[in-house]
């Protein structure tokens, strides 16, 4: 497999505290690597068969992150309040 897959782990609110996150990741990358014999003989793996989806398991105490609505206008003004306190400190006189 290439590069890097991510997993509910990465979007996770328990991410830093999570008492599974090891177990879980084990668990994934042993069925990323599951062979399946073809009969003669010789062994592909399960993420190579084109017309089977690759399986991602999900986590029973996942809780998604939820997005952070941001007010456009305050943080404008907040921003021209904080570059204002800068050009104050570079230019005291």
């Amino acid at each position: 497999m290439c590069g890097v897959k991510e997993t509910q782990c990465t979007h996770c609110n328990h991410l830093q505290v999570c008492s599974f996150k090891a177990q879980f990741l084990a668990a994934q990358k042993a069925i990323d690597e599951v062979t399946v014999g073809t009969g003669d003989r010789s062994f592909i793996n399960l993420r190579d068969i084109s017309w089977i989806r690759p399986v991602s398991l999900e986590c029973s105490y996942f809780s998604g992150k939820m997005p952070i609505m941001r007010d456009v206008a305050q943080s404008a003004a907040s921003a021209a309040e904080q570059a204002s306190a800068l050009r104050f400190m570079e230019d005291p006189t």
